[in-house]
Formats: structure tokens, sequence, C-alpha cells
């Protein structure tokens, strides 16, 4: 298959990123990254209180499935990643609290992420790892409510 579907996906992403650089505490780091202030410390080894604070979102296309009566669907969604340093200082709660407010940054910007109740507090993949926990979003302009028609809340 030689679909190339990085012309629709990158002016998607710019457009998300375009509409978050309009906050204060967000700043391009490079093409599909952004550096954010967030209230968390998020980077707990940060040498001042600033850097414990920032992160950095990651956007990038990723292909999310689901099955409807005519069989299966495949469509690419925006995946909005954010990682979290030393994670096991901040526990669960605290990813719940970061993902409650990145639902909010995201839903300021104009774009709800996608909804589902098997996710991760409602609306994220939680990755574990040795030293950091990613937790990653979806957002698709195409689906402004934030889940597709076949999905129920």
């Amino acid at each position: 298959m030689k679909t190339n579907i990085a012309e629709t996906t990158d002016k998607e992403i710019y457009g998300i990123i375009d509409n978050l650089l309009k906050k204060e505490n967000y700043t391009r780091e490079d093409e599909m990254c952004i550096k954010v202030e967030t209230p968390f410390n998020v980077n707990p080894d940060g040498n001042t209180e600033e850097r414990k604070k920032r992160g950095f979102l990651v956007l990038y296309p990723e292909l999310l499935s689901y099955h409807s009566k005519e069989g299966w669907v495949t469509i690419p969604w925006i995946c909005a990643k954010i990682d979290i340093q030393e994670h096991e200082s901040i526990g669960e709660s605290g990813h719940r609290q970061i993902v409650k407010w990145f639902v909010e940054e995201l839903t300021n910007a104009g774009y709800t992420p996608f909804h589902d109740e098997d996710a991760f507090a409602g609306y994220a993949t939680r990755i574990k790892g040795k030293y950091e926990t990613t937790l990653k979003m979806y957002i698709n302009p195409s689906f402004p409510e934030g889940y597709w028609s076949n999905h129920t809340l």
C-alpha cells in the first residue's frame, strides 16, 4: 500500500499547534513538538521550578480502527503525547489530574479528544515505562464530539 496521508495529517497537526500556541503557556519547540508549562511537576528532576513543570507535547498521526456493520474502519487521528518523568512519585491520581487538565487544554483550544469509557481517565492511553509514563490522547477535527458514530458513551 502506498497511501500517503501526510499532507492531510500534517495540515491538521499544524492547525492544532497554531491554536495551542495562542495560549501563553505554549511555545514551539520544533516542527511537531511544543513546549508547555503545566501546573504539575512532570519533570521532578528539573533544576528549577519552571523546568519541573515543563512538558513537551508531541503531535503525530496514528490509525484508530473500529468495527461497524459494514466491517472494519480505520481512520487517522492526531495523537497528542506527553511524557511524565519519575512517574512513580506522581502516582495514578496525579496522572488522572494531568489527563483532566490536558482535556481542558485541548477543549479550550477547540478540540475534543477521543472519549472512551475504557480509556485511562476516560480519554488517555497510559503507557508506564521504567522511568516515565506516557499519556496519549487522540484528536480528529472531523469528529468534533470526540468519538465516532458507532461509539456509545
